[in-house]
């Protein structure tokens, strides 16, 4: 019954079954997969974790996307709970450590001269 219910649950109820969460915890979930079949592609041994593209070996930090991958699961709890500001602080969380995959990807792995982009 509805009435015995509190309006915290009622609220959290609501969240849950509107077409705007299930989309968007549809997203989150499919960008959280391709991150985990990024994050496997990586081959790690020991001190190093190499990405190969093509006949290129990339040298990656593959901590980046653990993180990721878990902050994103994080938010898709945080959102049923109904806190949206904390979701988008850890939004903002996985931009930066987004970000700071690719500058490591760039910049530790320079594109040889002469080469096309």
């Amino acid at each position: 019954m509805d009435v015995f219910k509190d309006s915290l649950e009622r609220r959290r109820e609501y969240i849950r079954s509107h077409h705007s969460f299930k989309k968007a915890k549809f997203k989150i979930e499919n960008i959280a997969r391709f991150i985990n079949n990024l994050s496997d592609l990586i081959w790690c041994n020991r001190n190093f974790s190499f990405l190969i593209y093509n006949t290129n070996l990339f040298s990656i930090q593959p901590e980046l996307l653990d993180s990721t991958l878990g902050t994103f699961q994080s938010i898709s709890r945080i959102v049923e709970l109904d806190h949206f500001c904390d979701a988008n602080v850890l939004l903002r969380k996985v931009r930066d450590d987004l970000f700071l995959f690719l500058y490591f990807s760039k910049f530790h792995n320079p594109i040889p001269r002469g080469a096309r982009v």
